[in-house]
């Protein structure tokens, strides 16, 4: 299994889309040559409607990047050219993106990953470990509260008093954590969070 075939399984990209080429590995970042990982990946040319499925041409498209888990601890890009194609009956829209949702600059397994932290650790905890500021940790946390999050108020400008953890429910809680549940159970859920192994597999593979 070669570099884009890996990061197609770890992303469940599939046609239409494909990893094209993968630029950097940590190996190369250790010694400067490169900054970052960035996976490039790409759209076939045939594009259907996601409402109708009819077949359609392409209106434009632009690029866009999303921060994804790192591997190896090398920070990971996903990049790619995202289409807009023209239905005759629903008009001009986006074409699907399996790995991300929304707008956000961030994949749904970066987002599972902060939202696993925000049930464990602090702000500067969580911006600590992911490398994010809190304005970007606050709106994950938002974009994910359809998921079953129980809303808390975003951290503000006010009084250190405001930043300290305080008890619910037999829980510490952080002002800015994700909450539990009212039954207790956690609310991010077990097959989207990060799989650990899925690191270690891509250390064996793009260190050899």
């Amino acid at each position: 299994m070669d570099a884009e075939q890996l990061y197609e399984s770890v992303l469940g990209v599939n046609s239409p889309w494909h990893v094209a080429e993968v630029r950097g590995t940590p190996s190369e970042l250790r010694i400067g040559k490169c900054d970052e990982i960035v996976v490039i990946i790409a759209h076939e040319e045939h594009l259907t409607c996601t409402e109708c499925g009819s077949v359609c041409s392409r209106h434009d498209s632009r690029v866009r990047r999303w921060r994804h888990l790192d591997t190896c601890e090398a920070r990971t890009v996903i990049e790619a050219e995202v289409p807009r194609f023209r239905c005759t009956q629903h008009g001009v829209k986006q074409v699907a993106i399996p790995w991300a949702e929304g707008r956000v600059p961030y994949t749904k397994q970066f987002e599972s990953y902060v939202i696993d932290l925000l049930l464990e650790s602090t702000p500067a905890g969580v911006s600590r470990l992911s490398s994010i500021g809190w304005d970007s940790i606050n709106n994950i946390k938002n974009e994910r509260s359809h998921e079953g999050y129980l809303g808390v108020e975003p951290f503000g400008h006010g009084t250190l008093a405001s930043m300290k953890p305080h008890r619910r429910n037999d829980m510490i809680i952080s002002p800015w954590s994700a909450t539990r549940r009212q039954d207790g159970s956690s609310a991010s859920s077990p097959e989207k969070a990060p799989k650990a192994w899925l690191h270690s597999i891509i250390r064996c593979l793009l260190q050899h």
